[in-house]
């Protein structure tokens, strides 16, 4: 099934998740969910694990099956597959929630061990942002430093994008889409009065 939607899209952008709720047939073993891991990985499509959790409900029953979800993440680590925790907050199994009240202050017991955990955690592995780390954008004006390879500043302003060179030279653009087509004719006027030549971008 996986190998027909791939090849329905011809541009071959799917990524597939599964949930892990696989307390039924993997039965918290963990050479088994280690195995199905591998399985999944030998088909070679992009794959992220997008729901791991502690507990698995039974529906209409919450928080009925307790999850060996650390097996799980240990072989995320070694096969170096990415993976998503379910859930933030607000989830009627409350011993599922990363977060008591849904800040970083005050994190869950299942919530600690997420994030420091020594091997899968994330405070090992994740990558912060600028703001995350340091509480601030580092760069407010661009999404890239300037330099002299790149001597132009990308920003948004009011929901408009715009290009600031800051060169003499003329700027040579080559555009693309979300989907990473060549754009040939962007629609580039000058914009605003300003110290530097500035170009609004729209696509």
């Amino acid at each position: 099934m996986a190998s027909q939607i791939i090849g329905a899209d011809p541009l071959h952008n799917i990524i597939f998740s599964s949930h892990a709720y696989w307390y039924a047939y993997a039965n918290n073993d963990s050479a088994t969910m280690a195995q199905d891991v591998a399985t999944a990985l030998s088909y070679n499509f992009p794959l992220v694990l997008g729901e791991v959790a502690n507990y698995q409900d039974s529906s209409p029953a919450y928080c009925t099956w307790a999850l060996n979800y650390p097996a799980l993440l240990h072989s995320c680590v070694q096969l170096n597959v990415g993976w998503l925790v379910w859930s933030w907050s607000n989830d009627q199994c409350t011993l599922r929630q990363l977060s008591t009240d849904g800040t970083y202050g005050n994190l869950s017991a299942f919530g600690q061990d997420i994030v420091n955990n020594a091997s899968y955690g994330l405070r090992n592995s994740a990558k912060l942002t600028s703001y995350l780390k340091n509480g601030v954008c580092q760069n407010t004006t661009a999404v890239e430093t300037i330099t002299p390879q790149k001597p132009y500043l990308v920003y948004n302003e009011n929901g408009i994008a715009y290009i600031k060179s800051l060169s003499s030279a003329a700027l040579q653009l080559q555009t693309f889409d979300m989907l990473g087509r060549i754009v040939q004719q962007p629609n580039l006027c000058r914009a605003k009065p300003s110290p530097f030549l500035a170009l609004i971008w729209v696509l």
